[in-house]
């Protein structure tokens, strides 16, 4: 837990006027990972990707510009003119871009896949594997339109619902020569999908990836709170006792 969210905000903050469920979008969370990563066909690989500066990338209208004005001194401020962060309505406003982002990633062949606003997790899959997993997923499909193909919404978190498990966790769905695609075929897409990745923060496909400060190893089916994290959270348990 933040420790900000325990800290009362005073007056009524814009945020506050704002309900999240008008801006839906999808989310890649833990449980829509693992379940994805647990269909996987044996081989296959992960790599994650995010997106240099996001909401950058998405520019205010005019008539929303009055409202994004940031003060620096007594008598003058400056216009944000695109997204800001922070704001309710935003990863909303940049997950309708980033959803059909992947939409079309994924019509090209590239997947499957998912994302947490701007991190992205990719997963190609070796061709010999690739008509049966095919067939998976076109039965998981079915499934969520046998049992209800409306969309389900959770704050502004949207997803698809299929049958319920016995444990009553609903099923959400949301490589070179040997792989279904590479990392190239994916730049080459995204370079016409003009996707600003931030080549720093890129991580090749390999048997394991870190994505949301989780390390998920697809050889040995294992997840894991990442070393940086692990380290960060020690630091500050230390801290608290000290």
């Amino acid at each position: 837990m933040s420790p900000l969210s325990l800290i009362p905000k005073p007056g009524w903050p814009v945020n506050h006027c704002i309900a999240a469920e008008d801006f839906p979008t999808a989310w890649g969370k833990f449980s829509i990972i693992y379940n994805l990563i647990a269909h996987l066909p044996p081989g296959s690989e992960a790599a994650t990707r995010d997106v240099a500066e996001a909401y950058r990338t998405i520019p205010l209208h005019p008539s929303q510009q009055p409202a994004n004005v940031v003060r620096i001194s007594e008598s003058l401020g400056c216009i944000n003119t695109s997204l800001a962060f922070g704001a309710t309505p935003a990863a909303g406003v940049y997950g309708h871009l980033s959803d059909a982002c992947c939409e079309i990633l994924h019509h090209h062949g590239i997947g499957p896949l998912d994302k947490w606003v701007d991190d992205h997790i990719f997963f190609h899959i070796h061709k010999e594997h690739l008509a049966a997993y095919s067939q998976t997923c076109l039965a998981s499909y079915q499934d969520i339109l046998q049992h209800d193909p409306s969309p389900k919404f959770r704050g502004s978190r949207l997803w698809f619902q299929g049958h319920t498990r016995s444990d009553t966790t609903s099923v959400k769905f949301t490589h070179d020569a040997l792989f279904s695609y590479s990392m190239q075929d994916l730049d080459l897409l995204s370079e016409n999908l003009s996707i600003p990745w931030e080549p720093s923060k890129d991580q090749p496909f390999h048997h394991s990836t870190i994505y949301i400060s989780f390390e998920w190893d697809l050889h040995d089916m294992k997840v894991s709170l990442s070393a940086s994290k692990t380290a960060k959270y020690l630091e500050a348990i230390a801290a608290w006792l000290s």
